[in-house]
C-alpha cells in the first residue's frame, strides 16, 4: 500500500510536523485580508489560535498555565517584536528564534493603491508561526509567563507584562541594536539590497518582453504575407514565453532569498547570545579580581605588612589608656586607706641633702646669670 504524499506547501509541512512531534500546536489563519483601522495606516491583525494536542505529553506547568480550552487572540507585529526584545532583554543565555521582515522593499511587491501584497502577508504569518512554535519548543521560554500572557490575554497584554522601568530598557536595548544596524552594515541589508536590484533588472526584462510580445501579435494581423505573419506570431509567443518565466524565476530567487534571511537572523540570534555570554564573563572575571585584591589586602592587614597597620595604630591609640585605667584602680584604692593630711612615702629630707640639693640650686643659678 502507497505511503500518502508528502504536502508541498512548506506551512502545511510545518502544520503535519508540529500535530506529529508538539504537544501544543499554534497557528495563525490566513487574515483574509482584514485590515484594523485604529491609526492613519492599515495595519495587519494576526489571529493566534493554541490549544494543547496531546495532554500526557505536556508539562504540567505548562499545562496549568494554557489550560485545557483553545486559546484564540489578536495580535500584531509590533507584539511579536516586542515578545521577541523582553525574551532577549530576561533569558540573556537563551537563543530567541529571529522574527520575519516587518516591511517588503522589493520592487514587485510595492504595488500602487495597497500597503502590502497578500504573498508577503502570507510569507510573513508563516515566519511568525515559525517563530511562536520556536518559542513554545523551548523549555525555558515556553514556560515564561510573558509568554502565556502574550497566548491568553487579548487587550491587557502589554498592562500586565511591561512595566515603565522594563519599557525604558527596551526602548534602550532597541535604540542600541538599531545603531548597532546602521553602524556595521549587515549582510541580509546588503544582500536584500542586491537582489532588490536584480528582482528591478528582472522585471524590466519582463514589461521590454512583454511589449514586444504586445507589439509583434498586433503587427501579425496586420500583415499581409502569411509566412511573415506566422513569424512575427511565433516571435511574439516566444516573447510572452519569455515575459512568464521572469515570474516563476523571481519566486524561486525569493524563496531562497527567505531562507538565507532566516539563516543570517539565527546567526545575529547566536552573535548577540554570543556578546551577552561574553559580557558575563567579564564582569564574573572583574569580581574575581575584586575579591582577590580585597582578599590580599585583609591578609596583609592581618599580618602587620603596611609600615603603618591599623592594629598598631589601634595598639598605639587604646593601649596606654586603658593600662593606665587599670592602674587607677589600686592607686584610689590605697588613697582612701591613708590618714588625712598625708602622703604615701614622703618624708622630711636629711640635713646633708638638704645642704646639697641648696648647693645644686646656686650653682645652677650662677651657670645661668649673664657674663
Amino acid at each position: 500500500m502507497a505511503e500518502p504524499a508528502a504536502p508541498e506547501d512548506p506551512q502545511q509541512q510545518l502544520q503535519a510536523q508540529s500535530e506529529q512531534q508538539q504537544p501544543v500546536q499554534l497557528s495563525l489563519p490566513k487574515p483574509s485580508g482584514r485590515y484594523l483601522r485604529r491609526s492613519p495606516d492599515d495595519r495587519v491583525a494576526y489571529v493566534v489560535e493554541t490549544r494543547v494536542l496531546d495532554q500526557e505529553a505536556t508539562p504540567q506547568e505548562l499545562r496549568d498555565l494554557l489550560g485545557s480550552h483553545a486559546l484564540q487572540t489578536c495580535r500584531y507585529y509590533s507584539d511579536f517584536d516586542l515578545l521577541r526584545g523582553f525574551l532577549e532583554l530576561k533569558y540573556p543565555d537563551c537563543l530567541i528564534p529571529p522574527l520575519p521582515d516587518k516591511l517588503s522593499s522589493y520592487a514587485p511587491w510595492k504595488i500602487a493603491g495597497q500597503k502590502f501584497d497578500q504573498d508577503f502577508l502570507d510569507n510573513r504569518r508563516f515566519g511568525l508561526e515559525l517563530f511562536i512554535n520556536r518559542v513554545l519548543c523551548h523549555r525555558r521560554l515556553s514556560l515564561c509567563q510573558q509568554v502565556v500572557s502574550f497566548l491568553r490575554h487579548d487587550s491587557e497584554w502589554r498592562l500586565r507584562v511591561f512595566t515603565p522601568a522594563i519599557g525604558q530598557q527596551l526602548d534602550a536595548a532597541i535604540s542600541a541594536r538599531s545603531a548597532a544596524f546602521r553602524l556595521r552594515s549587515p549582510l541580509p541589508a546588503a544582500v536584500a539590497k542586491a537582489y532588490e536590484q536584480l528582482v528591478a533588472r528582472h522585471y524590466r526584462i519582463h514589461r521590454l518582453h512583454s511589449t514586444l510580445g504586445g507589439i509583434l501579435s498586433d503587427w501579425c494581423g496586420l500583415e499581409e504575407d502569411p509566412a511573415f505573419a506566422d513569424a512575427l506570431q511565433t516571435a511574439g509567443h516566444y516573447m510572452d514565453v519569455y515575459a512568464s518565466g521572469a515570474d516563476s524565476a523571481v519566486g524561486e530567487d525569493d524563496e531562497l532569498l527567505n531562507r538565507l534571511r532566516e539563516a543570517a537572523g539565527f546567526c545575529d540570534s547566536v552573535a548577540g547570545l554570543c556578546r551577552r555570554l561574553e559580557l558575563k564573563v567579564l564582569k564574573a572575571e572583574q569580581l574575581e579580581d575584586a575579591i582577590a585584591a580585597k582578599r590580599d589586602e585583609k591578609r596583609r592587614v592581618e599580618t602587620d605588612s603596611y609600615g603603618l597597620s591599623l592594629r598598631g595604630l589601634r595598639t598605639r591609640l587604646f593601649w596606654r589608656p586603658g593600662r593606665g585605667a587599670e592602674a587607677s584602680g589600686p592607686v584610689s584604692a590605697g588613697d582612701g586607706h591613708l590618714p588625712a593630711g598625708g602622703r604615701p612615702g614622703h618624708r622630711p629630707p636629711e640635713p646633708g641633702r638638704r645642704q646639697r640639693l641648696r648647693g645644686l640650686g646656686d650653682g645652677r643659678l650662677s651657670g645661668a646669670a649673664p657674663r
